[in-house]
């Protein structure tokens, strides 16, 4: 008697939209597109514990890095400190309502966001439970993912930093520490993130 085959999953390829079947996917394994060559698909080993324990630490270290002093300039005796929030607020005193709120939007709000999405649906998905909201989760992620811009506003700290050594005694907060540490696990957590195991499971409720 014939097996039973397997079901499709079908998935357009982002470079050439030919539609490919990963079926046959295997684990710990890659799937490429057969016209294109682009990557469709990788597996990455022990995704959910990855992410859990990354966005755990990230999540903590979100605090200090918003609200410690990122750095601290001292010119002719006067000295000012100022964290990543005191930032945005300073923006919005001097009426630059718009920048303000890009700044506090895509620094401080959806980084913030995407690491409790990271960690709700690791947690949600290795338990098994509330599928509904895994749904929700997992696609408000692939909504935000893109608007986090830490490493942004980390780039314009460094063209403050240049800009502003030569004019004055300039000092490196323990934020600016916390805001690295931050951005790195971010990154990792994203990259560990394995989105297509979380929706595996949901079609395999199985344990």
């Amino acid at each position: 008697m014939s097996s039973q085959p397997s079901a499709l999953k079908l998935q357009a390829c982002h470079q050439c939209d030919l539609l490919v079947d990963l079926a046959d996917f295997v684990s710990h394994g890659r799937a490429d597109c057969p016209r294109c060559g682009a990557v469709l698909a990788h597996l990455k080993h022990d995704s959910l514990n990855r992410t859990l324990a990354l966005s755990i630490t990230a999540l903590l270290l979100f605090l200090p890095a918003t609200l410690l002093p990122v750095m601290s300039f001292d010119m002719l005796g006067q000295t000012s400190a100022s964290s990543l929030l005191e930032g945005v607020r300073h923006l919005a005193a001097d009426d630059d309502l718009w920048v303000a709120f890009m700044v506090a939007f895509c620094s401080l709000i959806v980084p913030l966001c995407i690491l409790l999405l990271l960690f709700t649906s690791s947690l949600l998905s290795r338990i098994r439970v509330l599928p509904g909201l895994q749904i929700l989760l997992l696609k408000s992620h692939y909504h935000l993912k893109h608007w986090g811009m830490l490493d942004v506003y980390m780039l314009s700290l460094l063209v403050a930093t240049v800009k502003m050594r030569d004019q004055g005694d300039l000092t490196m907060g323990l934020g600016l520490y916390a805001f690295i540490a931050l951005l790195v696990l971010m990154i990792l957590a994203q990259s560990q993130f394995d989105s297509r195991e979380c929706w595996d499971r949901l079609e395999d409720p199985s344990p």
